[in-house]
């Protein structure tokens, strides 16, 4: 059973709906941990660490940014950190990677709703 336009564009509203929802949820998690925290939680310091590269033996190697959760792993481990699942730069950077996640995800649902809405324009004179 295919569906109609129509029906396809109820199904993108609600499936965007449910991205707006899981996006402010992921925004209150951020903020709910920069408020435990009682500082603002910077992760600019190992961000920039990482894209240096500086504890890469070739300089002339390319850096790719793996999300945020893999530079505070990779800093943590130059400087000889042992990893812990409670950290608070790790949780931050979980949340961001997971932010960043919804943020694709409604960036696909929109493009389909333009196409679909492209195609109604064109069967409707």
């Amino acid at each position: 059973m295919t569906q109609t336009a129509e029906e396809k564009l109820v199904e993108l509203a609600k499936a965007y709906a449910r991205h707006r929802k899981a996006l402010r949820d992921k925004e209150k998690a951020i903020r709910d941990l920069h408020y435990e925290s009682e500082t603002f939680i910077d992760l600019k310091q190992y961000r920039n660490r990482y894209m240096s590269g500086e504890a890469t033996d070739d300089p002339d190697c390319s850096i790719v940014w793996r999300g945020w959760l893999h530079a505070v792993d990779t800093c943590q481990a130059w400087d000889g950190v042992e990893i812990e699942d409670d950290d608070i730069y790790r949780s931050m950077a979980k949340l961001l990677d997971d932010r960043k996640d919804i943020k694709a995800q409604g960036a696909r649902i929109r493009n389909r709703l333009r196409i679909i809405g492209d195609q109604l324009l064109r069967a409707d004179p």
